[in-house]
């Protein structure tokens, strides 16, 4: 799953309700550094890198997506 705005507000509210449950989830952000950035122990604890970029740009929807299906693999491979 891919959780969009996860560097605050909402966003960051439904990627740690989503993690408190386990659910692996890729994070998205238009803001990579400072009090936008998603919290080190979500990143953590779900498992997903995050990709940092504005998610009007294709290239950063793509990357994304990318991002997200690798770490499903990865997951399902070490299970």
């Amino acid at each position: 799953m891919i959780v969009t705005g996860a560097g605050s507000g909402t966003g960051r509210a439904t990627a740690r309700l989503f993690a408190a449950h386990d659910v692996r989830v890729a994070l998205a952000d238009i803001n990579g550094n400072g009090p936008g950035q998603p919290p080190r122990a979500l990143r953590r604890r779900s498992a997903a890198v995050t990709a940092v970029g504005n998610l009007s740009d294709q290239e950063v929807v793509d990357r994304a997506v990318t991002t997200a299906v690798w770490v499903s693999l990865a997951v399902v491979n070490q299970e």
